[in-house]
Formats: structure tokens, C-alpha cells, sequence
């Protein structure tokens, strides 16, 4: 650590170390402060201003957030000095970065568009909400992609959000015949004199802000990868939870049959505290299901980041005068054992996800990742899912289709700031000689004409494009042809995600273990940067055929079939053929 947790100052140096475990354990033993952790997130965030992973500075409502979770520590010391807090306040005082399409009173929220530039929601999305409630400190609101569409946040109106990693070149001890290898310092140097690279999207703005150290855990949303992705590049944890585990309400939507609550955090353990706070039923949002609360608590207790919390917890008591008071609760681990903490579990690795397209560096960490699943004692197995090669066109069908419904409310009247169609104004301002009324002047142009004059100026090019191509397959004479094809294709991937779990077919596995990407983290060249979309290339013709690598190829893990027990032996040929009519 580059500061000893025992010191009282919280510095940025060690808020970009610290989980949120430690982070509760320092403040629960009076080793430092909310108020401390939010000035360290605060220079933070100042100091890694050129990432622009925030939108605006902290918000007005930290402070008083600070002291008045310090003031609760305060209060329960001097009543109980035995008590020891549960899972659910690890985030009691911890500073959190929430993405800027989550609704929060107090702050703007744009969801990285012009069309929303200074609008302030008059309600709470129940995430925050139920953060703030279990203490949490929200310092920030965080840049993304507009309205959550893309996967690089560079298509966002407050400019693209940049990558915390950047390579060094370190110092190399010369070989046996005196000299130094310095191919990976041009490797760097090609990099450098590239630019910097993508922290990826739509969530990029708050894994940059766990990655650089300016938030201890932070919210996200994830429709088709926009937690996963960016986690990825910018070496995070990112948890999608399954759909209708966390409400919606007060997300600003994209597409509401896939839009997801997620959450970025430094250690699984974070992310699964963070999903036991917000998850659960919300009589807001009638897409949400019943969980089972006690199941998640049940590991949290078990999880050794948060047993170390408690153990600071119960010897701050104990040194208090009073006798410490043990937590008690079963691991649901029941299969593990000491040394294999995987034993009892099957990872299935999907043969149709080694696509043409995947980089052998990323299918080198793939197999690797598999090799280690196997030495702490899970079984990895081939499985398969024929209707993967039709998933992504068929996400391209629904996401856009459901953007250009929930998208028709900023035409400059209902939503969308005015200035952005040329008449001046904004949110709360006299139009008409009316307060707040949103009219048209008159003698100006008719409904549709100011409109779609709002919209081209308060769209950005990716949002305007998506909006087309929705409105076109919603089309009267055209929905059958793609829009009920592609629900079609998504319920065969459902069916085929429920085979698989339920062990059916043979290839059954309790988790699939996949690349997220099947490249490294991309160089955000200077024209992507700035908007500009780059110059069209031809895609491979693997890729236009949508057929997908065949297994075995120069792959060691996917080589070595013996070692893979309860394979699925089927060539691309049988694929096409085991793939359902659609």
C-alpha cells in the first residue's frame, strides 16, 4: 500500500489503493473520515482532470453527505461501542461516481447528450437512492456515451473519456551478449505518437474514475456490454446483475427490454455489496423480481475482503471496553474445499465465442483464465450456443428500434433544451410570457419543422443514426421482416442460456467463461477523439459471412480437446445445421 491504512490522513495516493472493505474498515476504527476520503476523491479528481471521467465537479450535496455519515459514526460509538455494522453500511461514508443517465437531485443530468445540457430531474433514481440510504457518498457524475450508445465513450457531448492506463517503458537488464531489447519501447513509442487509448464504453467515465483512483466504487448501466467493456480496458471489476434484479427507475433510457443498473468497484466483493444494497423488488419500476437477499448477504459474510472488515470491526470494539461481537453465517461454498475454493462447479466455454475476429493475445488470456479455473478445482467443459452468430444483428434490430420510441420525448417541447433548436432559453425559463411554458413563438415554424431542428442539433451523429435505423425497421411494411425476426433470435438465445445452465444437452455448466472483447484495449486515434467518424474499412470475410471460427485452430486451450471433459465434438457445418430455423 502506499499509505499504511494505521495513518489517520486519507490521501489520494491511498484512496486509489483502498476497496471499499478497507476503506469501512479505516473509517469504522476512527483511523480517518468521510469528510478525509472525500477531500482525497476530490483531489482525485482534480488531479486526473485530463481523463474527463467527470461531468461537472463534486456535487453540492457531498459535503453534508460526509458529515453527516461522520456524525453517525460518532453517535453509534458513544451508545454501543460493541456493535458492529453489517454488510449493507460498508458503504457508510465511501465515495461513489454514478454514471450521468442515473437521475440525482441536486445535479444535472444529461446522460451525455446536448439535448439535455442543464436539465435537473425532479425525482431520485432508486439506485442512488438506496446508496444514499446506506450511507454511500456520491461525489461525481460521470461521462459516457450519449444516451449509451457506443462502446469506445467517445461519442459523448462532453468529449471522449481517455484511458487511466498508459504504458512506461521500464528500465531492462541487458542480455547474456550485452544487449537490451527494445522492441517494447517502440511498441510504446507507436503508442504514444498514436494517442491515447479507449477506456471504452458506454459506462468509460466511471471505470476511469476506480481506475485512476477518484472513486472507490462506481454506477453504471449496461444494455449490450457498457459495464463489461470498459471494465475490461481499464483493468476493474464490472458486474451486470440479470435483468429486473435492480430497478430502472430514474435511468435514463435506451433500450428498456436490456437497460441494466451495473457496477464498477476495485474487488468482487465491492460490486457484491453495492448489488445486495440496491437489488430487490421497487413498486417504481414493475420489471423488477424477488430475489433472494439472504443468499447474497450469505456470501458477502463469507467473502474474505469483508471478513477482514469485520475483524478490524470487532477488535475496534473489543479495544472499546466491550466484548466483541462475532458475525456467524455458512459459506455457500458447500462443495469447496481447502486449496480448490472451485471444486464442485463446471465453467463452460461457449466453442461459437472463438470467432475469427479474436486477437491471440486475448485468446492466449483466455486459456490461460481457463487453466487457472481448473487448477482451483472447477471442471472446464465445451458447450455450445449455435445462435450466437445472430445475436449481434439482432441487437442491432431491437436497441435501435426501442431508442427511437424511448428517444420521440426530446423533441425541444416536452424535453430537450431549446437552445439546442436555435431558440434560445432553457429548462425553467419564461417562454411566451409564461413561466416555464414551452411554446412555440408565433409566427415560427410549425411543430415538426422546430423538431427535427431540435433533434439534429441536439442529437450527436451515432444517437441521429441509431434513431434512423429504429424508426426504419418500425416500419409497417418492414417490422416483420426485422423487428419480429430479431425477437425471435433473442428468445432462441434465452433458450439456449437456460439449456445450458440447466445441464441439458450434455454440455450443462453452473457459469460460462468468455472473452469480453475479442481485441485489446483500441487507440483512440485524434479523429475519433474529436467525433469524427474514421474512415469506412472492409470488414474481413469471416465476418461478412458470419461464420464463426472453427475450434482447434492456434488455440492451445481449444486445441487440447482430451482436456476438456464433457466436450461438444461439432464443426461449422453442424453448427449451421444445429442452428434453429429463425
Amino acid at each position: 500500500r502506499a499509505i499504511a491504512m494505521g495513518t489517520r490522513a486519507a490521501t489520494a495516493s491511498a484512496l486509489a489503493t483502498w476497496t471499499a472493505a478497507e476503506a469501512a474498515a479505516a473509517l469504522h476504527a476512527g483511523e480517518c473520515s468521510a469528510r478525509e476520503l472525500l477531500k482525497a476523491a476530490t483531489a482525485a479528481m482534480g488531479r486526473t482532470r485530463q481523463l474527463n471521467a467527470f461531468v461537472g465537479g463534486v456535487l453540492s450535496t457531498a459535503a453534508a453527505d460526509a458529515d453527516a455519515s461522520d456524525e453517525r459514526r460518532d453517535t453509534s460509538r458513544g451508545d454501543d461501542a460493541r456493535s458492529m455494522p453489517d454488510a449493507g453500511s460498508m458503504l457508510d461514508g465511501v465515495p461513489i461516481a454514478v454514471k450521468d443517465n442515473f437521475c440525482v437531485r441536486g445535479a444535472p443530468t444529461t446522460a451525455g447528450s446536448r439535448m439535455l445540457r442543464g436539465y435537473e430531474p425532479p425525482l431520485e433514481s432508486t439506485v442512488t437512492s438506496r446508496l444514499r440510504a446506506a450511507g454511500a457518498v456520491i461525489v461525481g457524475k460521470c461521462n459516457m456515451d450519449e444516451f449509451g450508445m457506443g462502446s469506445a465513450n467517445v461519442n459523448s457531448a462532453s468529449g471522449a473519456c481517455i484511458n487511466p492506463w498508459v504504458a512506461r517503458s521500464a528500465r531492462r537488464a541487458p542480455g547474456p551478449d550485452g544487449s537490451v531489447d527494445r522492441s517494447v519501447d517502440r511498441s510504446i513509442d507507436d503508442d504514444r505518437r498514436l494517442g491515447p487509448r479507449s477506456a471504452g464504453g458506454s459506462s468509460g467515465g466511471s471505470a476511469c474514475a476506480v481506475a485512476s483512483g477518484a472513486a472507490i466504487l462506481a454506477v453504471g448501466s449496461d444494455t449490450g456490454g457498457s459495464v463489461r467493456l470498459p471494465a475490461a480496458y481499464c483493468g476493474v471489476v464490472g458486474m451486470k446483475p440479470s435483468y429486473g434484479s435492480v430497478s430502472r427507475w430514474g435511468l435514463v433510457p435506451y433500450c428498456s427490454s436490456l437497460d441494466t443498473p451495473g457496477f464498477l468497484a476495485r474487488s468482487v466483493s465491492d460490486a457484491a455489496v453495492a448489488m445486495h444494497v440496491t437489488h430487490g423488488l421497487d413498486p417504481l419500476d414493475s420489471t423488477t423480481t424477488r430475489v433472494d437477499r439472504d443468499k447474497l448477504g450469505r456470501w458477502i459474510d463469507a467473502n474474505d475482503d469483508v471478513q477482514k472488515f469485520s475483524t478490524r470491526a470487532e477488535s475496534g470494539a473489543g479495544s472499546s471496553g466491550g466484548p466483541p461481537r462475532r458475525r456467524t453465517g455458512r459459506s455457500p461454498f458447500v462443495r469447496s474445499k481447502v486449496g480448490m475454493p472451485l471444486a464442485g462447479w463446471r465453467v463452460g466455454v461457449p466453442v461459437q465465442y472463438d470467432v475469427a475476429e479474436c486477437s491471440a493475445e486475448v485468446r492466449a488470456a483466455w486459456s490461460e483464465t481457463c487453466g487457472l479455473l481448473e487448477r482451483l478445482g472447477a471442471a472446464v467443459t465445451r458447450t455450445s450456443l449455435p445462435s450466437t452468430a445472430a445475436a449481434l444483428a439482432a441487437y442491432y434490430v431491437l436497441a435501435p428500434a426501442e431508442a427511437a420510441s424511448n428517444l420521440a420525448r426530446y423533441d425541444g417541447v416536452r424535453y430537450g433544451a431549446r437552445e439546442a433548436a436555435g431558440h434560445g432559453g432553457g429548462y425553467g425559463t419564461t417562454r411566451n410570457g409564461e413561466s416555464g411554458r414551452r411554446g412555440f413563438k408565433p409566427g415560427g415554424v410549425n411543430f415538426h419543422e422546430s423538431a427535427a431542428f431540435a433533434r439534429s442539433r441536439g442529437f450527436g451523429p451515432e444517437v441521429q443514426r441509431r434513431v434512423l435505423v429504429g424508426t426504419y425497421v418500425l416500419g409497417t411494411d418492414v417490422t416483420a421482416r426485422y423487428f419480429d425476426r430479431a425477437q425471435r433470435v433473442r428468445r432462441a438465445v434465452a433458450a439456449e442460456f437456460a439449456r445450458v445452465f440447466s445441464g441439458g444437452g450434455g454440455g450443462g455448466a453452473g457459469a460460462i467463461g468468455q472473452a469480453v472483447t475479442p481485441v485489446p484495449v483500441q487507440v483512440a486515434g485524434r479523429a475519433n477523439v474529436r467525433g469524427r467518424p474514421r474512415a469506412p474499412q472492409a470488414p474481413r470475410r469471416e465476418a461478412r459471412r458470419g461464420a464463426p471460427r472453427a475450434v482447434g485452430g492456434s488455440h492451445d486451450r481449444f486445441r487440447r480437446h482430451d482436456a476438456l471433459p464433457g466436450k461438444v465434438e461439432s464443426s461449422v457445418a453442424d453448427e449451421q445445421a444445429e442452428r434453429p430455423a429463425l
